[in-house]
């Protein structure tokens, strides 16, 4: 129809005219980059106007990080993660991420073919300007892309954030927060409660699910400072182990996440390096599934990883490096590892949960629901540990903070200590109990310790050398004196009788 035509609105026909002349014109509008010389009837780029327009354009999504001697170029856009470890759903959000400069030249290679002005001399030229430009703009890794967002973590839509009184809210996602990952559960219209994962954990853990749960929301708090703890998940195989930990794996951002075994985070380094401890570096939770039941070689290094020490780590083909672990520890075995703990610090800070496997586990629990219900789980988690640390500064007779401990866990760590003390093993077994000891009873340290050593050959166990064995003695409150006899000077233990002495002292 024209505007002719019988029946036109002139109205209508004045607003086509007006967007078809507005059209014209921004087809026909130069961006300000493009001169244009009317003598010559030719367009040219202004070099320092295009780099200044592309740089504009992407300011907020790039940026020049120095990590050291290099710098890195990262790029705000979409990721996607799989739902689970071994779900094939997936989800996006954007985050930073480590990208090529090529990115600088595509966004610059379009604009220049776009209105066909495309040279390989300005798109080099631009590229440089816009180097520059990042360049004076630079910020130091440890700051952005390396910092972390203590009481922040990002979702898929939106960012959780907490703080140790129990408070949460949600705000939307930013590139100030150089999240470099995101976990894959959502936070916004959560439902009030997680029930079908309570459930779950309930009748799997029994009363040491608030256990778990305290520690699962302590994950979340990037620091050691309020309880030095580690969890073991101890059952027999196809207990349900596996699908725990990946569920609780799933709570945080995959990057946030590493999977080195109990062994080989404790390996002694008088042979070779241990380049494992600088997979920690940066993480909130460190998971494995069925540890073995060798010999750890290092427990005391247990309490550095869980104490808010410097660690010195050594990294491949990379100098070494140094940072304080933050990464919650948590392991699943059938049969707890042995070990020799001089420090006591292994066992005393093992929480080790027994899990029930639940027999028809699918046809009772909807996994999907209990996917669902990650955000209402998280809360609860984070606010259950709040509580706790509430409810401990609250106890000034206490000298070490505890998460919450059933009378089942306490037994586990309790046999587990004992199980691995051959110290105390042999005590047991070859050393009379003190109400049935002479009080000033002598007997000579050297010889102790020869009794020791034999009894180590009979059980086939390694024998710790005197000192250690000498100084695990004072621990449990023998004490020794020095004294001389007919001219001979030899130092004793007081109280402590071996069942195969006589009455007679100083054997």
């Amino acid at each position: 129809m024209t505007t002719t035509d019988k029946g036109s609105n002139p109205e209508e026909v004045k607003n086509v005219i007006q967007i078809q002349r507005e059209q014209m014109k921004q087809k026909n509008a130069r961006p300000d980059w493009i001169e244009y010389d009317p003598e010559k009837k030719k367009k040219s780029v202004s070099v320092a106007k295009l780099g200044e327009y592309v740089y504009k354009q992407h300011k907020e999504e790039w940026l020049l990080v120095q990590d050291g001697k290099d710098n890195e170029f990262w790029t705000y856009r979409y990721k996607e993660n799989k739902i689970t470890e071994t779900s094939r759903e997936t989800v996006k959000q954007k985050v930073w991420q480590l990208s090529s400069p090529d990115t600088i030249r595509a966004a610059i290679h379009n604009q220049l073919k776009k209105y066909n002005l495309w040279t390989a001399r300005i798109e080099k030229d631009t590229f440089t300007y816009i180097n520059g430009e990042l360049l004076s703009n630079i910020k130091d890794k440890a700051d952005t892309i390396e910092s972390i967002q203590p009481h922040k973590i990002l979702t898929v839509d939106g960012v959780l954030c907490f703080d140790l009184a129990g408070n949460i809210h949600i705000e939307p996602n930013s590139p100030k927060y150089f999240f470099t990952d995101f976990a894959t559960f959502s936070v916004q219209d959560i439902p009030k409660k997680a029930s079908q994962t309570d459930k779950w954990f309930n009748e799997t853990f029994s009363t040491s699910a608030l256990t778990l749960k305290q520690y699962i929301g302590y994950m979340f708090f990037p620091t050691y400072q309020y309880f030095q703890v580690y969890i073991i998940l101890l059952a027999a195989g196809g207990d349900g182990k596996s699908t725990t930990l990946n569920f609780i794996n799933s709570l945080l951002p995959p990057n946030e996440v590493s999977h080195i075994s109990l062994q080989a985070l404790t390996a002694s380094e008088k042979n070779s390096k241990n380049f494992s401890l600088a997979g920690l570096r940066n993480k909130r939770l460190n998971t494995r599934n069925d540890i073995t039941d060798d010999f750890i070689q290092d427990a005391s290094m247990i309490k550095t990883l869980t104490g808010n020490d410097p660690i010195y780590a050594s990294v491949k083909f990379h100098e070494d490096t140094s940072f304080i672990n933050h990464a919650k520890l948590m392991f699943a075995c059938n049969s707890l590892p042995e070990y020799r703990d001089i420090s006591k610090g292994f066992t005393r800070r093992a929480y080790i949960i027994t899990t029930k496997g639940i027999k028809g586990f699918s046809k009772k629990y909807n996994f999907d629901e209990i996917l669902k219900e990650r955000g209402a789980f998280v809360v609860e988690c984070i606010r259950a540990f709040c509580a706790q640390v509430k409810d401990q500064k609250q106890r000034t007779d206490i000298k070490e903070w505890q998460l919450y401990r059933d009378e089942q866990t306490i037994v586990n760590s309790h046999t587990w200590s004992i199980d691995n003390d051959q110290v105390q093993q042999f005590l047991d077994e070859k050393v009379c109990l003190k109400s049935e000891t002479p009080r000033n009873y002598k007997r000579k340290i050297d010889d102790t310790y020869n009794a020791y050593v034999n009894w180590t050959k009979q059980s086939g166990v390694k024998p710790l050398g005197k000192y250690k064995f000498n100084s695990q003695l004072r621990d449990k409150g023998f004490k020794d004196s020095r004294t001389t006899t007919k001219g001979e000077t030899f130092r004793y233990w007081l109280g402590l009788k071996l069942k195969t002495d006589t009455n007679n002292s100083l054997k």
